[in-house]
């Protein structure tokens, strides 16, 4: 079984405007995780800058939109729903480029 770090290193190769999100259960914003190097290593991006999940009195940034083209990727926001007793949920909006086609053809 692929850990999701795998994946990413697979994905990367997919296209050059790669979108991945999800919860992957690791706080990014703890000291020492190695998550974040290897986004960076992986050029790799996460565009949630809030946190997204509230147990107790601990905030954490567990839920991600990873991307290796950032300036795509916008209106990341984070707000309680009521559905969960600890999650937030993430929206956010990306900009695409579809090329005109050539009526002629």
């Amino acid at each position: 079984m692929l850990r999701w770090m795998d994946i990413l290193i697979v994905v990367k190769d997919f296209g050059s405007n790669i979108i991945v999100v999800g919860d992957i259960n690791s706080d990014l914003e703890k000291p020492k995780n190695c998550v974040t190097g290897t986004l960076e290593v992986q050029g790799f991006k996460n565009c949630v800058t809030q946190p997204t999940c509230f147990k107790g009195q601990s905030k954490n940034f567990i839920d991600v939109i990873l991307t290796n083209v950032p300036t795509r990727v916008q209106g990341v926001e984070c707000f309680d729903t009521g559905l969960s007793d600890c999650q937030h949920m993430v929206l956010f909006s990306t900009k695409v480029h579809i090329p005109v086609r050539d009526q002629g053809k």
